[in-house]
């Protein structure tokens, strides 16, 4: 059974001042069954709070996932030490809130021709994969598909690199994809194509666009950008998907991850 829920906390929860390890409770209220804490600026959470989260999510049925700092970079031969520092930092985060998963860009093609760049994502994952045992940690790295084009992270190319180890599998953000076929995602090649879709992590929003491809994450009210949830669902049933489906509406993403869940439900 697929699992729900949104990236970081929804305005509502915010308007409740609410204590940052109330999440799980208030995500369980809702009917919702994850929980991805971002952490695109750095690693930020004390250890007792991990913990205290950790144990409210075991009790109430919350999977956790943590979103690695954005500045990975695994093209650029000179950010090793410092990609690594933020994935172990990362793995270590999401081990104390009691998750085993870890969402990682992997990085931009920069000045490089597309090739190198890709080449030197593969050499340094495997760098990174010789420093830290994932099956040991019992991780899985969700290397992100991503919505501009000088970014990493096709559909292609993430299937080269999940590829490399067992413990890499895809994050597909439906919303990045969208914006990279400038709004005219096809599912069909999407769920035949992708490697390891059965158990794979996925990310849901609208996303504004433009030529570059993402500009801002919207709203399911937003009417002039799509992905349309009712398309997504209708798509991802005829599929044998049993991973998490995380919400990055901008705002609203509980409530949004609500409305996933209940398309995915209604028979």
């Amino acid at each position: 059974m697929a699992k729900f829920g949104p990236s970081g906390n929804d305005d509502i929860f915010i308007q409740q001042n609410k204590e940052r390890t109330e999440a799980p409770q208030f995500l369980s209220g809702l009917g919702l069954t994850a929980f991805e804490i971002s952490f695109g600026r750095g690693i930020n959470i004390k250890e007792e709070t991990a913990k205290l989260m950790a144990e409210n999510a075991k009790k109430l049925g919350i999977e956790i996932s943590v979103h690695a700092p954005y500045y990975i970079n695994l093209a650029n031969n000179d950010l090793f030490d410092s990609n690594l520092m933020h994935i172990k930092e990362s793995i270590k985060a999401v081990k104390m809130l009691g998750g085993n998963r870890v969402v990682v860009h992997c990085g931009s093609q920069g000045t490089l021709t597309r090739e190198t760049a890709i080449e030197l994502t593969k050499q340094n994952l495997l760098k990174v994969l010789k420093k830290i045992n994932l099956e040991k940690e019992g991780i899985y790295l969700c290397l992100e598909t991503m919505g501009r084009y000088k970014s990493i992270g096709n559909l292609e190319e993430i299937n080269q690199l999940v590829s490399l180890n067992d413990r890499l599998i895809p994050c597909l953000d439906i919303g990045h994809l969208n914006c990279l076929a400038q709004g005219q995602i096809d599912y069909g090649y999407i769920f035949k194509n992708a490697l390891k879709l059965e158990y794979a992590h996925m990310h849901f929003s609208k996303i504004r666009f433009n030529a570059k491809g993402e500009m801002n994450h919207l709203t399911f009210e937003s009417t002039e950008f799509g992905p349309e949830p009712e398309e997504f669902i209708k798509a991802l049933k005829q599929t044998n998907f049993k991973g998490t489906i995380i919400c990055e509406s901008k705002g609203t993403q509980a409530r949004d991850a609500v409305i996933l869940k209940k398309l995915y439900e209604y028979k």
